[in-house]
């Protein structure tokens, strides 16, 4: 894992958040073991915090809040608790559509990437993983995405750190990137073209993570 760049942006909270997520984030606080009323006023607690910062733009350091050093030796101190899958918890929140593109998801359905993320920094996540996984152009070829690879990824990161500011703790961001596959690609040529197609799309997914202000790459 290497920790990555420090930089300043302007930054809005997604403008999204309506009555369900409203719900979902009492559901999360009950979840955690509180009496209901107490969890549905911190769900309220949590909207406003939202609301207000819908309100206005502000400029704000963005990734790298712990070197490479400093990280490692968290490390070895304690293991950090990190979040799970997201693309399993989507598909269990929206079923199997037939034209789904789980890479797409970010885009096409941010408050349900939103909130698996503020789940997961509920139940105590100190890490979560943008959801980028798998979106590099190669995969999203066969949807006909590939030109929209740059997109998803910003929007994935800005998704993660949204979710780290509605919860108001202090979690790192990883940018995740996920194996390449060139399906039905002839093996000899694997070192030449295929290579350089590989190289070039894992490079442009780890530019846009970076931009974006992630704290490491996972």
């Amino acid at each position: 894992m290497v920790c990555l760049v420090c930089r300043c942006q302007k930054h809005r909270v997604f403008n999204a958040l309506r009555l369900p997520t409203l719900l979902a984030l009492g559901e999360m606080q009950r979840a955690s073991g509180r009496a209901p009323l107490e969890a549905y006023v911190l769900g309220f607690e949590l909207d406003s915090k939202l609301g207000n910062r819908m309100s206005r733009q502000r400029e704000r350091p963005r990734g790298c809040f712990m070197d490479a050093s400093s990280l490692r030796s968290r490390l070895r101190d304690r293991p950090m608790v990190a979040d799970g899958g997201i693309g399993s918890l989507i598909y269990q929140t929206l079923g199997y559509p037939r034209a789904l593109c789980i890479e797409h998801t970010p885009l096409t359905h941010p408050e349900t990437v939103l909130q698996i993320h503020l789940a997961y920094i509920a139940a105590g996540a100190e890490l979560i993983q943008a959801h980028s996984y798998g979106a590099n152009r190669i995969k999203l070829a066969p949807y006909g995405l590939q030109d929209k690879a740059g997109a998803i990824n910003g929007q994935a990161v800005k998704l993660a750190r949204e979710a780290k500011e509605i919860a108001g703790r202090e979690v790192l961001i990883a940018g995740s990137i996920g194996p390449v596959e060139l399906l039905g690609y002839p093996t000899e040529t694997l070192e030449g073209e295929a290579l350089e197609l590989i190289t070039q799309s894992i490079q442009e997914q780890a530019r846009t993570l970076e931009g974006r202000g992630i704290d490491l790459f996972i």
